[in-house]
């Protein structure tokens, strides 16, 4: 089993996370954990879902982007049974030459178009999902030795060390960006241009998914206008309002429950609110110094504005958003 050593390293990263550029941070992590797995090259992707050959973001570690793009032209998730099998086993590092065997591996495309040319003798490749957003993250390890097969410490050492891994990037990511302390508190996402997350904390989920309780992620509700990457664009969906400001190559997102009885003028509030504690038309035109029918008018333009019918989802509305 592996041994102190990996602690260390572990200690190394979270300790270290927060003061590094983001740019630089995958390279040092890849550059560290090489203290406890030895390997020539790696990969670190994010994609859209499991099954999606289309990815967020690739990070090659001393590999160049032309296997990346040898990658897609030639092989693809479908003949690379390696990938197939790590995301069958989300969180467990699979070796290649428990999947496919080393003489076997060796006369199929896989390795004949692809891995020959890069240096790709031997692999370990692990499948994270996020349980936050659901995007699923790939890193694996290479080494270019078909003499130096990876062992069952390698891959118990690197199934330990991946999670840490991803979660110090995201510390990375927000500390680089929002400033040393993260701002973790805060419903707070970085996505792209189309709306795919690509990490978020864990109050924003938590707004989300209370929200809409079907989203799964990692895909947000779109603005139709398109996004400058230079302006902030707000919009709305249900209940939440969302800011997103572009940062760098990717944007910012906040998300904010919206306060929907804002939507009512100060009469309309005032109608809502006596309204909601049972109070006849009457009793409320009273109240106000105006008719029973002005009381009329205004519960219409209420339940129009706030899209509801009955006297109860008001109620509702105001102990949430009250209370």
């Amino acid at each position: 089993m592996p041994g102190p050593q990996l602690n260390e390293i572990i200690l190394k990263i979270y300790q270290s996370c927060r003061g590094l550029p983001v740019h630089d941070f995958k390279d040092w992590a890849m550059t560290t954990v090489r203290n406890v797995v030895d390997f020539d090259s790696g990969l670190w992707a994010t994609a859209q879902n499991v099954v999606s050959e289309a990815f967020n973001s690739v990070y090659l570690f001393r590999q160049p982007w032309e296997m990346i793009e040898n990658y897609a032209r030639e092989i693809g998730i479908a003949d690379d049974k390696l990938a197939q099998a790590a995301i069958a086993n989300p969180g467990r590092t699979m070796i290649l030459h428990e999947v496919v065997p080393y003489d076997e591996f060796i006369t199929i495309p896989m390795y004949l178009k692809h891995g020959r040319h890069f240096g790709v003798e031997h692999a370990l490749c692990t499948c994270h999902i996020s349980s936050v957003s659901q995007i699923p993250t790939a890193i694996s390890f290479y080494r270019a030795d078909r003499n130096r097969p990876f062992s069952e410490e390698d891959r118990q050492a690197k199934e330990i060390l991946v999670p840490h891994m991803i979660e110090a990037m995201r510390i990375n990511l927000f500390a680089s960006l929002l400033g040393a302390e993260g701002r973790q508190g805060e419903a707070l996402a970085f996505c792209d241009a189309q709306g795919v997350l690509y990490e978020t904390t864990s109050a924003f989920t938590a707004l989300v998914a209370a929200v809409r309780p079907d989203w799964r992620g990692p895909r947000l509700d779109w603005p139709s206008l398109p996004l400058d990457g230079v302006n902030t664009t707000r919009w709305s969906t249900g209940d939440l309002t969302f800011e997103a400001s572009p940062c760098r190559d990717l944007f910012l997102v906040r998300a904010k429950r919206e306060n929907v009885l804002a939507r009512l003028s100060p009469r309309q509030l005032a109608v809502a609110e006596m309204l909601a504690r049972g109070k006849q038309y009457k009793d409320i035109g009273r109240a106000l110094g105006i008719s029973p029918s002005t009381v009329t008018n205004h519960v219409n333009q209420i339940h129009e504005r706030l899209e509801i019918r009955k006297r109860e989802e008001l109620v509702e509305l105001f102990n949430s958003k009250l209370h």
